[in-house]
């Protein structure tokens, strides 16, 4: 898998820690992923909370 991330899982778990809801259709655009793909890239995404939330 490209995408090294369990994107889906990752932003539940965001959401229980914030006590919010979302819906997570369509997460990662996937012809990004193709592209990055195609051009040799693994994608792994690194998760910074903004000082400011």
């Amino acid at each position: 898998m490209m995408v090294r991330n369990n994107i889906k899982v990752d932003v539940k778990v965001k959401c229980i820690e914030s006590r919010t809801t979302q819906k997570q259709d369509g997460v990662v655009n996937h012809t990004f992923v193709r592209v990055m793909e195609a051009l040799g890239y693994d994608i792994e995404l690194h998760y910074v909370k903004r000082e400011d939330s």
